[in-house]
């Protein structure tokens, strides 16, 4: 996949990981790179960003969603990137970085509404 711009020098690859940081699994609400989603990252000898990555579980519908959101977070990063899934290793949660373990638990996926008794016309509650 090619973003347009002018870059002409690979980025340094930590660059490239805090740009990946924008890109959360909707699911758990953690970026990939502190779920521990991100394998690898180097450059290819055409200088093209070479991703490896995976996720939670090889059924996870959300692979479109991510590339999506990995094409917005590199645009202006890198000019040319490619990503590759795998499923070996295996992801578990011990790849998930003690940043991600905060954003785990500060994040909510929707709020309940809380609890309200209502009351039969008869005066019951139900």
């Amino acid at each position: 996949m090619r973003a347009p711009s002018e870059i002409l020098v690979p980025r340094p690859l930590k660059d490239v990981e805090v740009a990946l940081k924008d890109v959360v699994d909707a699911e758990l609400g953690v970026n990939i790179v502190d779920l521990g989603l991100l394998y690898g990252l180097e450059y290819g000898p055409d200088n093209a960003l070479r991703i490896t990555m995976t996720l939670t579980s090889p059924a996870c519908a959300l692979t479109e969603e991510i590339e999506e959101q990995v094409g917005r977070a590199l645009k202006g990063v890198v000019d040319e990137w490619h990503l590759a899934w795998v499923w070996t290793p295996r992801w578990g949660p011990d790849r998930i970085t003690e940043d991600g373990r905060e954003q785990m638990r500060a994040w909510t996926p929707c709020s309940t509404p809380p609890r309200t008794s209502r009351t039969a016309p008869s005066g019951t509650p139900q």
